[in-house]
């Protein structure tokens, strides 16, 4: 087995250990191959011997073949990665799998592509559905935003038209309170000749125009049955008070009814211990009923007379008095007379 030409090893390199080995060559790629190394016999006849490359490479007679009858045209582009030409060379395992594999690559590439138009065609659908909803909604949007502006333009006038209207209910109210003032200053002017008795009692068969001339008898104030215009009792706002009506009287003129009032003033202050009283009418009484003399107020006056004397015994004010329709308060005798007109006059006070 000894040859003179190249020797090129297909099992491992020759070295020291396994120089003069026996060794064995392929009738088909001339390579050499140890028989240790192979684990061959010696003695076995090898001359048609082939190694395990070039046995996968030779046809046996197992082995299946492409059919080489099929029309294949002559300039088709070769696929990637496919298999070596079946009209030259066996199928093999590799091959096999090669071909499945480009198959198997084929099919799922098929698949996705479906798959990728059935998602398409799913998403393209939401999305229009989507589309047509957000539409709607953009519409109510818009009408709803139109709306809203609608309603700040209406709420901007209104608040314009309620500026405008209290403005005009300001300028109104002030002019209804100048005409309440003077309505209630022709009120009070209207009874400038009025008096009125209060707590006389009373009693059925009364005279109180005898009454008035019994009074005038007391204070010594001379009136005639001429000088009274009208005399008669008040009627009661409260039906339930015990308190008697008060005698109302007017006289022909304003100078006679001041000269009443002062008349009846002075008596008290000049008979302190026994001011006027029910006795001096000629009424019997158990108890001694003070009897008072007192302008004729308007309603707005006799209200603020009677809040003027609650906020006085408040304060502890010592004089509160009424002199030609006006009300008047005075703290002591040493402090200036304050004249009360108005509730916000009267709330002033400190």
């Amino acid at each position: 087995m000894n040859e003179a030409v190249t020797i090129i090893w297909g099992c491992c390199a020759p070295t020291k250990e396994n120089e003069g080995k026996s060794f064995v060559r392929c009738t088909i790629c001339k390579k050499v191959f140890h028989h240790d190394c192979l684990a061959l016999d010696p003695s076995s006849d090898r001359t048609s011997w082939a190694c395990s490359t070039c046995n996968s490479k030779t046809p046996e007679s197992n082995q299946v073949f492409f059919n080489t009858n099929i029309t294949v045209r002559s300039h088709k582009r070769q696929a990637l990665q496919s298999p070596p030409d079946v009209s030259s060379s066996p199928v093999t395992e590799e091959g096999v799998r090669s071909i499945v594999t480009e198959v198997l690559q084929a099919n799922m590439d098929c698949m996705l592509e479906k798959i990728n138009l059935n998602m398409k065609m799913l998403l393209m659908q939401e999305l229009n559905a989507m589309r047509e909803q957000i539409a709607g909604y953009k519409n109510s949007v818009d009408y709803i935003s139109q709306q809203y502006d609608d309603l700040l333009q209406d709420k901007k006038q209104l608040e314009e038209q309620v500026r405008s209207l209290q403005k005009e209910n300001g300028s109104k109210s002030t002019i209804i309170n100048d005409l309440a003032k003077r309505l209630n200053m022709l009120e009070q002017h209207a009874r400038s000749s009025n008096i009125e008795i209060q707590c006389v009692p009373e009693h059925r068969s009364e005279n109180v125009v005898n009454t008035v001339f019994q009074l005038s008898k007391v204070i010594k104030c001379e009136v005639k049955e001429t000088d009274i215009q009208l005399c008669t009792r008040t009627a009661k706002k409260d039906k339930e008070n015990p308190r008697p009506r008060s005698i109302l009287v007017k006289f022909n003129s304003p100078r006679l009814r001041d000269s009443f009032l002062a008349a009846a003033i002075q008596y008290n202050k000049s008979h302190p211990n026994d001011k006027l009283n029910a006795s001096h009418l000629g009424i019997a009484t158990t108890t001694p009923s003070p009897v008072f003399v007192a302008e004729h107020l308007s309603s707005e006056n006799k209200a603020l007379h009677a809040a003027t004397r609650l906020r006085a015994k408040e304060l502890k004010y010592k004089f509160v008095w009424i002199r030609y329709g006006k009300i008047f308060t005075k703290k002591d005798e040493s402090t200036p007379s304050i004249w009360i007109n108005s509730l916000e006059k009267l709330n002033s006070l400190s």
